[in-house]
């Protein structure tokens, strides 16, 4: 079965509240959070960064925002 960017990013949030719990290091914590973050934005792009890079597509395609 073949893991999914959102499926890591749900591991990574759930480490950050682990950690945050047990009162680890705060810039750790925001690690975690970041990571989840990022992989769960990563996985919502509508192409691929390397379609970008070859110039198949403007980079407004690319970002949701």
């Amino acid at each position: 079965m073949p893991v999914h960017n959102a499926d890591i990013a749900v591991s990574f949030e759930e480490i950050s509240d682990l950690l945050e719990i047990r009162g680890d290091n705060p810039f750790r914590i925001r690690a975690y959070r970041n990571a989840a973050r990022s992989t769960f934005d990563f996985a919502n792009l509508p192409y691929g960064v390397g379609q970008v890079r070859r110039g198949w597509l403007e980079r407004d395609n690319v970002l949701n925002q």
